[in-house]
C-alpha cells in the first residue's frame, strides 16, 4: 500500500524551464499535550503550515539551507557557498601579500560570519520531486522577467529559485550596517520563477513601482527592492529634537526606478499583542 499527499490544499503554482514550483497549505494535528497548547491558538485563527514541491523535469532550482524535507527520483544535491560566487569578485585579487591581504580576509571571514545562511544555498537538479519543510510563514512565488534589473531580498526572506537565476550575497554597508537588517542582503539574478519566506500572505503585500521617484518607509517593511533604486538609511529630520519630537526615529529612504514590496501589516499584530506576561489590564482571557 502506498499513501501520499492527497490532503494538502493548493494555494498556487508556477512551471518554469525544467522545474514547477507549487505551494501547498497542510493541515495539522498536535502529537502530544506541549504540541496542543502552542497549535491551539494558530488554529483556531486558521493558520497552517505551508509547504513548498518542486517538481524537476531536466532543469534545477535553488532552496535556502535547513528547508530541504525529502526528495523522490533521479535528483542531485549540492551545497553551493555564497562566498564563491559574487563577494569575491576576480579571484586573482583575492591572495594580496602583507597587510592588504590580511585585512580583506579579514573582511571577507567578517562578511562571511556576517551574512549567516545568505552565504549558502542548496542545488537539485536531475527529474524527481522535492519537498520542503513545513512553514508558519506564508510561500510567496514571485516571477522576475527582466534581466537588466537585480532583487534585493530582506536578509532570511529568500526560499528558492529556479537555476535560470542566481542568488548572491551582496554588502550593504552604505546604509544597512545601521538598519538592523544585517550588512549582507540575498540579491537575485537572472530572470525567472522565484520563492520568498513572508511574514504575510501576498493578498497583504503591495508592490509599488517607482519611476524618478522616492519612498520613504518607517520600520522594516521592505520585503524586496530593485537594486536599481538608491538604498539609505536617514533621519526622519534634520535635527535629532525635531526627530524627537515627531515620534519617528531613523527610516528607511529609497530614490530612483524599480519596484518595491512592503509588508504594511507585518507588525501590527505583534504591537497588539505586545502584553508582559502576568499583566492582566488588557482584559484578555486565556
Amino acid at each position: 500500500m502506498e499513501k501520499r499527499r492527497e490532503n494538502l490544499k493548493q494555494l498556487d503554482t508556477a512551471a518554469g524551464r525544467g522545474v514547477t514550483f507549487t505551494t501547498y497549505q497542510s493541515p495539522v494535528q498536535p502529537h502530544d499535550l506541549y504540541e496542543a497548547q502552542h497549535f491551539y491558538a494558530a488554529d483556531r485563527m486558521g493558520m497552517r503550515p505551508n509547504v513548498l514541491e518542486i517538481k524537476l523535469d531536466g532543469g534545477g532550482a535553488l532552496l535556502q539551507p535547513g528547508a530541504f524535507q525529502f526528495s523522490r527520483g533521479n535528483v542531485k544535491m549540492q551545497s553551493i557557498s555564497g562566498m564563491r560566487s559574487n563577494l569575491g569578485g576576480n579571484q586573482n585579487n583575492q591572495s594580496g601579500g602583507g597587510l592588504g591581504g590580511l585585512l580583506g580576509g579579514v573582511a571577507r571571514m567578517a562578511a562571511g560570519r556576517a551574512m549567516g545562511e545568505s552565504s549558502a544555498r542548496n542545488l537539485f537538479q536531475g527529474n524527481g520531486v522535492v519537498w520542503t519543510e513545513p512553514t508558519y510563514k506564508h510561500l510567496i512565488i514571485g516571477e522576475k522577467d527582466t534581466p537588466n534589473d537585480n532583487y534585493i531580498i530582506d536578509d532570511g526572506a529568500f526560499y528558492s529559485c529556479e537555476t535560470t537565476m542566481d542568488m548572491s550575497p551582496r554588502l550593504m554597508l552604505d546604509a544597512r550596517a545601521f538598519g538592523g537588517s544585517g550588512l549582507v542582503s540575498p540579491e537575485l539574478k537572472g530572470t525567472g520563477f522565484f520563492v520568498l519566506e513572508s511574514p504575510v500572505p501576498f493578498e497583504e503585500i503591495e508592490i509599488h513601482t517607482l519611476s524618478n521617484d522616492e519612498m520613504r518607509v518607517d520600520g522594516d517593511l521592505i520585503l524586496l527592492f530593485s537594486s536599481s533604486l538608491n538604498f539609505n538609511i536617514e533621519k526622519f529630520d534634520r535635527g535629532w529634537f525635531s526627530t524627537y519630537r515627531s515620534g519617528e526615529g531613523m527610516i528607511y529612504s529609497l530614490t530612483g526606478s524599480g519596484v518595491v514590496w512592503l509588508t504594511p501589516t507585518a507588525q501590527a499584530a505583534r504591537k497588539q499583542v505586545a502584553i508582559p506576561v502576568g499583566d492582566s489590564s488588557s482584559g484578555l482571557k486565556p
